[in-house]
């Protein structure tokens, strides 16, 4: 409610973060960043970490480079002249919160910043490579890498600190992303866990951070993580952050859990193509981008540590990666195959090795054909490593070698690029998680080639020997059972004269006392044992067989289990769910130790013919009683039964009083009309506006306070816990905003006009109504008069182009008119002595003004009556105004003529009257002798007896009065100077003005 005259309707945990400000003057926030990490290394002084930041800038925005020299290129620097990064470092913790722990700097690597990294085909040139200009070359698109490095000083963190936090931010986002609301501050960091070991390196990523996808085509993408320490490593999907723990803010409809469009989306565990994906192992990134955008993915990197036989976190990296989606004309991503021996292995990525023993994987880049699947039109691709010699020193004997001769090649081929990994690990390499390096292969379309960067993981195991074939056999009816063990010998050259042994454990499955149950000379690397298992097992025990083998060199002993169960007992079934929901499906299982090898399924004893009844498990979704009859090496039995009881799932569906509505007074009213034909059924509402606006009502209503789209759901359970949903959308249209102005709020009745001018925010028309019985009016500043007095208000109703109006009303005044009428009195005096007097009607609280031309008011100024003088013959008028308590004002004027009588006849006390010069230009002199000492008016009139001055002042006795009067203002002509006392005597004389 407006006041006055107005009234308006409307309805890381961490103790310690190091923060990297970036500080590049000369640029302040305008650089746009789309990438980049932190990483740190130990250093040979405690407490002294080397840390290194990869900032990736946009090259349509400002070059984080002072100065740019002309480039050259294929990734030569260009020169940079620019600042060093200033540090802060300060706690964060409870107990440690705003300390500052000092400065550091971090100071640009200039061989390896200021170049591009986007990869192209050679005849094209990015906006990059144009540094002095930045003006845009055939391929627009250029990111450019720069890298800081310095020292930072963590001696004076208290011991008791243990998680510290590397954080860079204070840069502005890449401001051509449209998938993040623009000018928000760039965040990074890296921590680590200083309570878990003396000094930790974090991993370095040995490819780029920024990447050019073409729209449509499938796109896979591995970071390159590395660690020097040998960390095992995790990979994740963040959250990215413009400050700590604030996330960035998003433009509609994107979100930190739908980073980038993608085939499948939202839905990021949906069936391959579709989704998104990360291999937390490998950290290989796969998706299909679906429209043109640029934005970003935040991966987290995590560090694993074996301490004290528990893997612990002792470090966590998040890299900002961008990606550039263009559309390619359907250019097809090469795809990654694997061979061993000249067998495909279908693009496998995932391989075991064995201690000692040498691998060898061909590796092949093969691009997709463009038309038809046609070969010949397929584009020549290229094949790289990250070569993990360097951080892996186990894997110092690995060798990249071409398949081919890379002079031959533009004549002979081969258009797929390929080459092959020879790797033989040492004992040191043995460990459970695998070995990894990347390759990426790329074709060389025009003007974005396809690119794809994958993991290879090598999990090296200790040389041993397998048993190949899992062989359960059924003990049935105490008879005794031969069969066949197969066996590979992985990892071991076998000597001649090997001797394999198969032991056979008692009932708990303990070797102590094995017996030897099988045994065969074997020179093969593989091969088949006769096994005979004794009479006399107990039933429905475990017992356990290994295989031991031996050679000259005594290689191979390594023990493996299979189980035997001796007897037969009945098979038990069981469901996951008995009771299920109309048009769900439940598994019957099988639960059952025994070595079942045939199966046959019953409902409500009727054989059940379908592909799934021959398994252990059976899917059904029909209400009945279901069956299991087994058999299994002659043994047979029939299972308990099964009951499923199917029931009925509601229907929902509910009502919306008006789906779109105005943000003033918006009441959505929801009518839950959901149905089913037995039992009960509860309800939740999901109204959107927050994370716990819901509601368990029938017919609830919601009113929103902030105008926007929003996703009703409605979720309806049944007492048997059957399910529906149904969503549906409503919309919250903004409101304008009226507001006018007055040029004046209270005016006088006669001459009234009110002067409004329309102030209103977003509207599309307006109407004026001002309170009387006059029409309405739509335009946009009218004006208004009223013709009668009163109180009126003024309203402004005003609607958008959603109809949505908000109005305002403010209060205007006509205030009453006084009426003076006529001037009552003399209107021919013939004396200059004698008092005249005046009237006009008498108006309450009103104040009233007298003006007598050639006359002088003697008395009643103020009153509605007043007595007047005419001292000099002519012509004079009289004019009275009457202003009432609301300032508005009435006139009236009495012409006078003054007769008979002779201005130089009157008495008078003057003598001696001198007017000098005469005529005059400038200054009037008038000499005089006066009879008596008394106040006296000198009165110049124009020719139709106008005054035009009056001068009063004091005579003097005697001849000494002389007054000197400057009437340079007055016009050329004739005037009367008059000479007046308060008696009515007065003598009067023509002057003449020059």
């Amino acid at each position: 409610m407006k006041t006055t005259l107005t009234q308006k309707k409307s309805a890381f945990v961490s103790c310690l973060t190091i923060a990297l400000i970036f500080l590049f003057s000369n640029y302040g926030k305008a650089h746009g960043l789309v990438g980049g990490s932190i990483s740190y290394q130990c250093t040979t002084t405690p407490g002294i970490l080397k840390v290194t930041i990869k900032a990736y800038s946009d090259c349509a925005g400002l070059s984080l480079c002072g100065g740019c020299s002309n480039p050259i290129p294929n990734g030569t620097t260009y020169g940079c002249n620019f600042q060093q990064v200033t540090t802060k470092i300060i706690g964060l913790s409870p107990e440690f919160l705003g300390v500052n722990y000092g400065t550091f700097t971090l100071t640009a690597d200039q061989a390896s910043s200021g170049f591009d990294i986007i990869q192209t085909c050679k005849s094209n040139t990015s906006i990059c490579t144009n540094c002095n200009t930045r003006t845009g070359g055939t391929f627009t698109t250029g990111i450019e890498v720069y890298t800081f490095e310095g020292n930072a000083n963590l001696t004076a963190i208290p011991a008791t600190c243990c998680r510290v936090g590397l954080q860079a931010n204070n840069i502005e986002r890449y401001f051509k992303t449209n998938t993040v609301d623009i000018n928000q501050d760039y965040f990074m960091i890296a921590e680590l866990n200083r309570c878990q070991t003396i000094c930790n390196s974090a991993p370095v990523f040995t490819n780029e951070a920024v990447v050019a996808v073409c729209s449509g085509v499938d796109f896979v993408y591995n970071l390159g993580a590395t660690d020097v320490d040998g960390d095992s490593l995790s990979y994740s999907f963040g959250v990215p952050y413009r400050a700590l723990n604030t996330e960035v803010i998003y433009t509609n409809p994107y979100s930190s859990s739908y980073l980038i469009p993608y085939f499948g989306a939202p839905n990021m565990n949906a069936a391959s193509p579709a989704g998104m994906r990360i291999d937390p192992i490998t950290g290989d990134i796969m998706f299909r981008p679906t429209s043109i955008v640029n934005t970003y993915l935040i991966i987290e990197v995590t560090q694993w540590k074996l301490i004290g036989g528990i893997r612990v976190d002792v470090g966590k990296t998040r890299r900002d990666v961008g990606f550039i989606t263009l559309a390619c004309n359907s250019n097809k991503i090469p795809i990654l195959k694997t061979y061993i021996d000249g067998i495909s292995q279908n693009g496998n990525q995932n391989f075991t090795a064995y201690a000692g023993q040498q691998i060898c994987i061909d590796i092949v880049a093969q691009d997709q054909s463009l038309i038809n699947n046609d070969p010949l039109t397929s584009d020549t691709t290229d094949l790289s490593w990250n070569n993990p010699i360097w951080f892996d020193n186990t894997m110092s004997n690995a060798t990249f070698t071409r398949n081919y001769i890379l002079a031959n090649r533009a004549i002979n081929g081969p258009k797929a690029d390929s080459f092959k990994f020879c790797w033989t690990p040492p004992s040191s390499a043995i460990r459970s998680l695998p070995h990894i390096f990347t390759v990426s292969g790329s074709d060389r379309f025009c003007p974005i080639r396809s690119v794809f960067t994958r993991g290879i993981n090598i999990t090296v195991e200790a040389p041993k020997m397998l048993i190949t074939k899992s062989t359960k056999k059924v003990f049935c009816n105490n008879k005794t059972t031969s069969f066949n063990l197969d066996y590979e010998a992985n990892g071991i050259n076998l000597l001649s004269n090997n001797l394999f042994i198969v032991q056979l454990s008692d009932s708990l499955g303990i070797f102590t006392n094995a017996k030897i149950i099988g045994s065969e000379f074997n020179t093969n690397n593989s091969g088949s044992i006769s096994v005979n298992l004794p009479s006399g097992l107990a039933l429905n025990k475990n017992y356990k067989l290994r295989l031991l083998s031996s050679s000259q060199t005594n290689l191979a002993t390594a023990p493996y289990d299979i189980l035997i169960i001796p007897g037969f007992n009945e098979p038990v079934i069981t469901a996951k769910n008995n009771s299920i929901c109309d048009g769900l499906k439940t598994n019957i299982s099988l639960n059952s130790t025994d070595n079942i090898s045939n199966y046959k399924w019953f409902f409500n004893n009727q054989t059940i013919n379908n592909t799934n009844s021959n398994s252990s498990n059976l899917q059904v979704n029909l209400k009945g009683e279901y069956k299991l009859a087994v058999n299994n090496e002659g043994c047979a039995d029939t299972s308990n039964t099964v009951e499923i009881n199917v029931n009925e799932n509601p229907k929902v569906g509910f009502t919306i009083n008006n789906t779109s509505q105005c943000l003033n007074g918006n009441n959505f009213l929801f009518n839950d009309t959901s149905t089913i034909s037995a039992g009960t059924l509860n309800r939740k509402w999901y109204f959107n506006e927050n994370k716990d606006d819901t509601s368990t009502l029938i017919s609830p209503n919601k009113t929103y306070s902030k105008s926007n789209y929003y996703v009703i759901k409605l979720i309806v359970e049944s007492n048997n816990n059957c399910k529906d949903s149904i969503i549906k959308i409503v919309a919250v249209y903004p409101n304008p905003v009226a507001e006018f102005s007055i040029q004046d709020s209270a005016q006088c009745l006669f001459g009234n006009s009110f002067q409004l001018t329309n102030n209103s925010k977003n509207i599309n028309n307006q109407v004026w109504s001002f309170g009387d019985s006059s029409n309405t009016t739509t335009l946009s500043n009218p004006t208004k008069t009223y013709n009668k007095i009163g109180t009126y208000t003024i309203k402004l109703l005003v609607k958008n182009y959603n109809n949505c109006d908000d109005s305002i009303f403010k209060i205007v005044v006509v205030n009453a008119q006084p009426n003076i009428g006529n001037i009552f009195g003399n209107t021919s005096p013939n004396s200059i002595t004698t008092s005249f007097t005046y009237s006009v009607l008498n108006q309450v609280n009103s104040t009233y003004n007298w003006t007598a031309t050639n006359g002088t008011i003697q008395s009643g100024q103020g009153t509605n009556m007043v007595n007047v003088i005419w001292p000099t013959a002519g012509i004079g008028n009289l004019t009275a105004k009457v202003i009432n308590n609301y300032g508005c004002m009435d006139s009236s004027i009495l012409p006078i003529k003054i007769t008979n009588v002779g201005v130089n006849e009157l008495n008078h006390n003057f003598s001696q009257i001198h007017f000098k010069p005469n005529p005059f230009s400038t200054n009037l002199e008038i000499n005089f002798t006066s009879v008596t000492k008394e106040s006296t008016r000198l009165i110049i009139t124009d020719a139709i007896g106008k005054e035009v001055y009056v001068q009063h002042f004091q005579t003097n006795m005697g001849d000494n009065n002389v007054i000197t009067e400057d009437l340079s203002t007055l016009k050329p002509g004739f005037y009367m100077a008059i000479l007046a006392n308060n008696n009515g005597q007065s003598k009067a004389f023509k002057v003449i003005k020059n």
